[in-house]
Parts: C-alpha cells; structure tokens; sequence
C-alpha cells in the first residue's frame, strides 16, 4: 500500500527591478538534498506539512529551518512591491506518485530582495539555477511544476471541418491546439501535422518561436500519435508541445509504456470519462487532462454536467479540462474553474467563434 504525505514548496526568485516573468526568466532557488531517496539531487524548498498547520505556516517553518528566512518578514497578501522583505502568493497544487509513495505538492512562488541573506543552518548547498539548461541532477516532480505554467486554459480541437487552416486570419487568437487523430483519417493525420509545423515556419520570428519550448507565453501543439512525431526531422519535434492519449489507449497504458519525452517541456495529456481512468492518469503523473461530456450527451455515455465534472476534478491528481457542449465563453470558463477546473476545451462550438 503506497504512503502518502502533504508538503509545501515554494519557487523563490530575487526581486532584481522587475516582476515574476515564470520560472525560466527568473532563476530559482533550489537546495540539495543530503539524505535517501535523490541523495544529492537538488529539489525545491520546503518540506512536510504537520497536522496542526496549514500550507502557508508550514512552509514557513521549512524556510526557517533549511534557509534562515524569518517568519515575521513575510506579507501574505502581495508577492512584489510588497511592505515586508518577503513577498508569496499561492500557485498550485498537484500530486505527485514515486514508487510507494504519494506526495500532495503545495505550490508557492516566493519573492525576495537581492541582498536578502540566505543560509542553510543545516549546512545544505543552496543555489539560484534553471533546472531546464543546468546539468545538475533534480527530482523528477522539479520539471512537471515547470509545466504547469503553460498548461492551455482553453484548449482547441480540431475536426476533420475546423483546424488550423480553417480560421488563419484569427491564428493569433489560438494559444493551444489538439490535433486529434479521426480513426477514419489516419493517413492524413501524419501529414496534417507536418503541414501545420511548415506553416507555423513560415511566419515571422515572434510568432513561430512562441511555439518552441519555453515557459514564458508559449503557445502549444499537441498530437495524437507517437509515431507521427517519431517521424518529424529533429528541427521539427521541437514545435511539438506534447502526446494526448484517448480513454481507450489511456486504459493500456503503466509507466514502462508511457511516451518518452525529448524536452522537459513536453506535455503528456489524456482523455478521461470516470474515476477508474483518472486514477490511471493520477498514478502516471500526466500533466493535465480532459474530462467529458459535461453538457452534451454522448451516444455511449450521458452528459455530466457542472456538478459530475466538479466531482471527476476532486478525484483528479493534475488541473482539468472541461470539455463537451462548451463553447469558448467567459460564461463556460468560469463554470468550469468554479467546479475546480484549470480551464475549457472544445471543437465545433470553440471554432464556430471566427
């Protein structure tokens, strides 16, 4: 039977003349580890969260102990240009499952001065780094926080009657697309996707390198199919932002099957429809996931409406997606980030927007 544990963290950056621009464009604080399991890896700070505390208290304990912050330096209510050296606000939070072990990752960023005094009264190395360019060794659960930041909140779809190519004056508007993969079309499905990535190329710099990785603005392309992308020029991977799998691939999968990412930014998502696939997104630590139908029926499954996906998003480890009847409205959206979602997808009532 797998353990479980509660922690908090925190992503602490160095006010230097400007805001949080996300963790690639502001280095972070990291500590080493000194004891088993990833002995020597460098994780996050922050630490277990004890049965009288919550998140916030917690990690203010952690930061005391492991880099001498002061618990009365602190404001609780800004994360820059704040009254108080120390500036937090709450991310998020996801689980995330190590062999026997779960652990449930509060997420915060934190903001200090430049000349704010750090150090390990444990005597633990501590270093300002981005895990994505430094060869140093981090926990695996390091690059899936880093993910979280350019998860799509709304999420397009396409069809075989709407896709990229149908709304090209409107392409700025697209922040993330899915290009599904139709059982009916899978000898166009290669091709499709390479005709997208050529077309993307040929714009200008500013819009062609938003698609390639970073953590800052990104816009996404995710695929269907792993072959497909095995298939593209190694220039070409670099605009593929991730792997979906549908419910039934989804039902197959263990980690020894699952997709192998080339880039730490590459995304693995999943369809899912009730509790048993969800936990088998949970246990492979995917990095979001689509949860359906909500407001239309299906003809092989009823409609869940706002109060089943509320339920379906309790039991889900990573941020949801709604999809299903939704269109691409400030009223759907809300719907769905106020039942615990991250955020919306859609195919006909998304594209029939332009």
């Amino acid at each position: 039977m797998n353990q479980s544990v509660e922690i908090s963290v925190a992503l602490i950056f160095k006010r230097i003349g400007f805001d949080w621009l996300g963790p690639c464009r502001n280095d972070i604080l990291f500590i080493q580890r000194d004891k088993e399991p990833f002995y020597k890896y460098f994780e996050l700070p922050g630490g277990k969260i004890n049965s009288n505390e919550n998140p916030l208290d917690a990690l203010k304990r952690e930061l005391s102990e492991e880099l001498g912050f002061n618990v009365s330096d602190y404001s609780d209510t800004e994360l820059y240009n704040t009254s108080k050296p120390i500036g937090v606000r709450f991310f998020n939070k996801i689980t995330h499952h190590y062999q026997g072990l779960s652990v449930a990752i509060n997420i915060f960023i934190l903001s200090i001065p430049r000349e704010y005094k750090i150090f390990s009264p444990e005597g633990r190395t501590c270093k300002f780094m981005n895990p994505l360019s430094n060869p140093n060794k981090f926990i695996e659960s390091t690059y899936r926080i880093y993910r979280l930041f350019e998860i799509p909140t709304q999420l397009f779809i396409s069809s075989d009657q709407y896709n990229f190519f149908s709304i090209l004056d409107s392409k700025n508007n697209i922040n993330a697309i899915r290009i599904r993969k139709n059982s009916h079309v899978t000898k166009k499905y290669s091709p499709n996707v390479q005709k997208t990535i050529e077309f993307i190329k040929r714009q200008d710099d500013i819009y062609h390198k938003q698609f390639l990785p970073h953590v800052h603005g990104r816009k996404l392309i995710i695929i269907d199919d792993s072959d497909t992308y095995d298939s593209l020029n190694f220039e070409d991977k670099k605009y593929i932002g991730g792997l979906h799998y549908n419910s039934s691939q989804l039902l197959k999968l263990n980690k020894k099957k699952l997709w192998e990412r080339e880039s730490n930014l590459q995304y693995i998502s999943a369809s899912c429809h009730n509790r048993q696939e969800i936990n088998i997104a949970n246990d492979l630590n995917l990095d979001f996931i689509i949860v359906s139908p909500v407001l239309i029926d299906k003809s092989d499954r009823p409609k869940l409406g706002w109060n089943g996906f509320s339920q379906l998003v309790s039991e889900a480890h990573m941020p949801v997606l709604a999809l299903g009847g939704i269109s691409n409205t400030d009223e759907d959206y809300v719907r769905a980030i106020e039942s615990g979602g991250h955020g919306i997808a859609g195919i006909t009532k998304f594209w029939n927007k332009f």
